[in-house]
């Protein structure tokens, strides 16, 4: 639905009425918004919940950082920022309470949270339709609900805000418990499937964009997968899967998951709505302009230099895990092209080799030549030499995923390609987990094979199912690692895995990713920022990072 970030929202700019409470001639600023004059019609009612929305592309939510935090500390990808960069220290696990990294996410999700509340503590009053209103309080607890699964798996020990604070008292509240904050979490989602639309409401009313039941019941199932609960995801999985909320299916073409092509497609769960436009700041901040750009900036760090700034690139363990099984026809796995950039050769290979100079001519990106003279392959500076990482050779290999291929464009950072935040092969492959960890081999293997089929790849359900639970267990994690591979939930999934509390675990993903090896038992999360420390007196570091 691009026309929900298209819009300048009012209801950012509500601020709470007060009194003076002394004789005097109590003045109302007519061009002042209050909470007073505000919540009184149903277009106060979706501006107010279109404004929560807004905070999804801030640069400290999904824009950017949020999801170069994830990538970065995982082991499919590394930061090749100059080590001065504050970015370098957050993926080597390093990083001190002040940066605005740990800062930006932080204040731009309780930003989220605070206008969730708003409209979950005033819409009630209004008097307006009630599939409406149904809908608006739906993607209220949907957004709220989301902004909290991200800190909670971000910081662990957050804050929970239920209502809008009315005092300065209401702002110095204790963090809550990880149990505490993931039952609110769960909570939130399931109040959303009851009342968001389905995503065939959300469809034929041309609101593409909005929270649907299907995005409250795949959250859901990832907040009980994240407490270990298989059992109970599985039926919320399932139930996605039978097209309870909605019909969903994979799209045949891998890559249109990545590109502006076939946005909002069959596959898309969750998606982000970017759109190109004219404006001209991008949505860095928590403070709403109307020259607000609406499109996103991750794509530019990921991009190639000159093109982008190449901050995040796959590790090289990532890159050779697509080379280990051919497809039917005896290729590469087909979701290699979608999922990088890398030199292609005239004698059809495809692996890197530093020795090679023979491009093919014919295979181009951002409209240039691979031995363009100026910004072919040749000349790009988004090699890796590896003094920060240990690699003892350069790596020309960079991420592809939603990666606008436009040189203009990205010079001015600008992107319209919609970022698809969850889809449909996620939760095949979860379903999959659940039914291995839960004594279904057959049925594991089932949705193994049915994600494999659309990339081409070999039939081996009749294999897998005869595998015991740990032997396929670690199919399910090489399935997920390649189908996802850079889309910022390979982080996740070794937390909820307990990878870093397993000894040999831990050695196998600082293996991949040698930024790993500076981490710190307890630094899986990230340390509460001093800023907020520093404003309520309640909240306390994380311990590792004291």
């Amino acid at each position: 639905m691009r026309n929900i970030f298209k819009y300048i929202f009012v209801a950012m700019t509500i601020v709470l009425a007060s009194s003076c409470g002394e004789d005097f001639v109590e003045l109302t600023n007519p061009n002042t918004i209050t909470t007073g004059s505000f919540w009184k019609t149903s277009d106060d009612a979706v501006s107010g919940t279109n404004a929560i929305y807004q905070s999804l592309i801030t640069d400290g939510v999904f824009m950017r950082k949020y999801m170069w935090t994830m990538d970065g500390r995982a082991d499919d990808c590394f930061n090749v920022t100059p080590t001065s960069y504050i970015m370098s220290q957050m993926t080597s696990y390093t990083i001190s309470s002040t940066g605005e990294e740990l800062y930006g996410p932080w204040e731009c999700h309780y930003a989220g949270i605070w206008r969730a509340n708003q409209v979950l503590d005033n819409i009630g009053s209004i008097d307006m339709d009630e599939s409406l209103k149904t809908r608006c309080i739906g993607e209220a607890h949907f957004l709220r609900g989301l902004y909290y699964f991200n800190l909670v798996n971000l910081f662990k020990n957050v804050v929970i805000y239920t209502h809008t604070p009315q005092s300065v008292d209401d702002y110095y509240v204790a963090q809550s418990t990880p149990e505490e904050t993931w039952a609110f979490v769960i909570s939130d989602f399931k109040a959303a499937i009851e009342n968001c639309w389905t995503k065939t409401e959300v469809n034929s009313a041309k609101q593409q964009g909005r929270a649907t039941k299907g995005a409250a019941a795949a959250y859901l199932a990832k907040a009980y997968l994240m407490n270990g609960q298989f059992d109970s995801a599985s039926v919320y999985l399932k139930k996605i899967i039978d097209g309870e909320y909605g019909t969903y299916s994979l799209v045949p073409d891998f890559s249109d998951n990545f590109t502006n092509v076939n946005e909002n497609n069959d596959e898309s769960i969750f998606e982000l709505q970017y759109t190109y436009d004219n404006a001209s700041v991008q949505g860095w901040g928590l403070e709403p302009a109307a020259n607000w750009q609406k499109q996103d900036g991750y794509c530019k760090s990921l991009a190639p230099k000159p093109v982008g700034w190449g901050d995040v690139c796959p590790t090289p363990w990532i890159w050779n895990l697509f080379h280990e099984e051919k497809d039917k026809d005896g290729n590469d796995d087909p979701r290699i092209e979608a999922t990088f950039i890398f030199p292609h050769y005239l004698d059809g290979t495809t692996n890197y080799d530093a020795a090679k100079t023979d491009f093919d001519p014919d295979y181009t990106i951002f409209g240039l030549a691979q031995n363009d003279a100026t910004y072919g392959f040749s000349k790009y500076s988004w090699s890796v030499t590896g003094t920060n990482l240990g690699l003892t050779s350069a790596y020309k290999v960079s991420i592809r995923k939603c990666v606008i291929e436009d040189f203009d464009l990205m010079n001015d950072w600008k992107s319209d390609i919609n970022r698809r935040i969850v889809r449909y092969a996620d939760i095949l492959l979860l379903y999959a987990e659940c039914m291995n960890e839960l004594g279904n081999p057959a049925e594991c293997a089932k949705y193994l094979q049915i994600v494999r089929n659309r990339s081409n790849m070999p039939d081996r359900e009749a294999e897998f199912a005869a595998l015991d639970q740990t032997d396929l267990r670690e199919q399910v994690i090489h399935e997920r690692t390649l189908e996802l591979a850079c889309e910022w939930w390979r982080y996740l999934d070794l937390l909820r895995w307990g990878w870093f509390y397993d000894p040999t675990r831990l050695a196998e993903i600082q293996s991949h990713d040698p930024e790993i090896k500076k981490f710190v038992a307890g630094r899986e999360y990230l340390a509460i920022p001093t800023q907020e420390i520093t404003r309520n007196p309640k909240v306390v570091q994380n311990p590792a990072w004291n």
